[in-house]
């Protein structure tokens, strides 16, 4: 679309411009306060909900939090029990930079 051609001089008056520009500003704000309603501002559904769109649930069940078992016997696996510690812990914090930064290096 060549805007040039659509805004000069000639083809449309000012007044016309004017309300073309009005409509296009008043369509940005409506597509605006669409994606604000839509993405933000409308709430969402309850947990309970049957229509709620939770992953892993299919409708009309429901997560019962105290049936949920992390299995942790990945900590008895001889690849876990192999692992080494490196290093001394707590960590020494060593003196870093000079005493006076702003002497060159040569002194």
């Amino acid at each position: 679309m060549n805007f040039k051609s659509i805004f000069s001089k000639g083809s449309l008056s000012q007044d016309q411009k004017q309300q073309i520009l009005i409509s296009v500003f008043i369509v940005v704000i409506f597509a605006t306060l669409m994606v604000l309603y839509f993405g933000f501002w409308r709430s969402s559904p309850a947990p309970s909900d049957p229509d709620s769109q939770t992953p892993g649930v299919t409708k009309g069940q429901s997560i019962n939090l105290e049936k949920i078992d992390f299995d942790v016997s990945f900590l008895k696996t001889s690849r876990f029990q192999d692992l080494n510690i490196y290093g001394k812990w707590p960590l020494e914090i060593e003196e870093k930079g000079r005493q006076n930064p702003f002497l060159p290096y040569n002194q």
